[in-house]
C-alpha cells in the first residue's frame, strides 16, 4: 500500500539552496530570500559525528538598512547525509534522498503513561 505524504510549507526549499542571496554593503551574504515576504539567516557548522548542519532562521527583514530581526519567526535544521540530507522542523524528520524528494518521515510520539495499580 503506498501513502500519500502530506506536503509542508517549506518541502520545496532545498539544502544548500535557501532561495536568492542577500549582500551587504561589503559584498558579504547575509542570509537568503525566499519569496517576497520571507528571509532568513543560515548558520553552518559541523555536528560530533562531522556532518554538515545548517540551521535556518527565518526572521524579518528590512530591506533598507539590509539587517535582520533578531526574533526568529519559524526555524528547522538541515543535516547533510551520505545520500541526501534529513530536516528537523516542527518536531519532525523529513528524509531527503539525493534527488532531493522525500522519502521517509518521522515523527516522535508521547503517549500517557496508564497508571499501574497493585493487587491486594
Amino acid at each position: 500500500m503506498k501513502f500519500k505524504l502530506k506536503k509542508y510549507r517549506y518541502e520545496s526549499i532545498i539544502m544548500g539552496n535557501y532561495g536568492n542571496p542577500i549582500f551587504n554593503k561589503e559584498n558579504t551574504i547575509i542570509g537568503y530570500k525566499f519569496n517576497s515576504y520571507e528571509f532568513a539567516t543560515v548558520n553552518s557548522y559541523y555536528d560530533n559525528n562531522n556532518n554538515l548542519c545548517n540551521e535556518v532562521l527565518i526572521k524579518e527583514f528590512d530591506e533598507n538598512t539590509l539587517t535582520f530581526n533578531n526574533d526568529v519567526i519559524i526555524s528547522w535544521l538541515d543535516i547533510k547525509r551520505d545520500k541526501g540530507f534529513t530536516r528537523e522542523f516542527n518536531n519532525v524528520k523529513y528524509y531527503y534522498d539525493g534527488n532531493n524528494k522525500i522519502y521517509n518521515v518521522e515523527k516522535k510520539y508521547n503517549c500517557k503513561e496508564f497508571p499501574l495499580i497493585e493487587k491486594k
